[in-house]
């Protein structure tokens, strides 16, 4: 019974993690859609850094819940469970970071230009 509902739950952080990931990268669509933030030159800057602020905070949460999720894989040793949820941390800061960088830069060009 412990085991089926921790299985539950390991699912239900897998689809959070996909949920929220699909999320921050639509806000870095959308904050390219409403302005430039590189050169400032077109459309809104200051509300795409308020829709990007929220496609940053959407990113760090399903980082921390990919974390989450490798930490708690019952076959590996706690050490293991350590080291795979900082790892998923380290790849996947980068891995939204450059997404979103790129996600943005489709909206500017399919919005603004």
């Amino acid at each position: 019974m412990k085991r089926e509902r921790l299985w539950n739950v390991r699912i239900l952080l897998a689809i959070s993690i996909v949920a929220s990931f699909a999320a921050s990268m639509w806000f870095s669509y959308l904050a390219g859609c409403a302005g430039d933030l590189k050169g400032g030159a077109l459309g809104d800057p200051q509300r795409a850094l308020e829709i990007e602020s929220n496609a940053a905070l959407l990113g760090w949460l399903s980082v921390l819940l990919a974390a989450g999720l490798f930490g708690s894989l019952p076959r590996l040793h706690i050490s293991q469970r350590f080291g795979a949820a900082i790892l998923s941390i380290c790849v996947g800061l980068i891995a939204i970071t450059l997404l979103g960088i790129e996600f943005e830069g489709n909206g500017v060009r399919a919005c603004l230009l």
